[in-house]
């Protein structure tokens, strides 16, 4: 049989990732519907000006370890952190509905995962636009973990 460090543990919702039964497991899978699927005009238009830099990218980090196991400071610094990653998306700029499910996704995700890693020192949230077929190769990234939240496709 499969073996959990080579499979996907299946998980009904982000806080999942903290039970016991994904101990072992290399990937945890949450699937959503898909609710923004109409925006690949709007996806295709800001790459087009340029709206995520240069690079299609936007990105913050926060100092993860500093806070001292508060969870409302943490929370706050997240909440700060995620408005500014959005500040940072040039003009015409993103729905309100697709930034509140951001802000939303990047205070349930971190929150998690500065559960799961709380010895981590830096967080690093970005936003990136993600054209088809962008991985060329598999890779691997000097990272504790990463989550990778599809907004408009299949992605990873």
């Amino acid at each position: 049989g499969a073996k959990p460090q080579d499979t996907v543990f299946k998980c009904g919702r982000i806080q999942d990732w903290l039970l016991e039964d994904c101990d072992g497991y290399r990937s945890m899978h949450v699937q959503r519907p898909q609710c923004v699927r109409a925006m690949q005009h709007l996806v295709d238009l800001l790459d087009k000006r340029r709206a995520f830099g240069h690079l299609g990218c936007v990105h913050e980090e926060m100092q993860a370890a500093q806070f001292g196991g508060s969870e409302e400071i943490f929370a706050a610094e997240l909440s700060a952190k995620s408005r500014r990653l959005l500040g940072n998306v040039g003009d015409p700029g993103l729905p309100d509905s697709l930034r509140e499910q951001i802000r939303h996704d990047i205070h349930e995700v971190g929150t998690v995962m500065a559960k799961m890693f709380p010895d981590a020192e830096v967080m690093g949230l970005t936003l990136q636009i993600m054209g088809e077929n962008c991985c060329t190769r598999w890779h691997q990234d000097p990272c504790m973990g990463r989550v990778i939240i599809t907004y408009n496709g299949i992605a990873t």
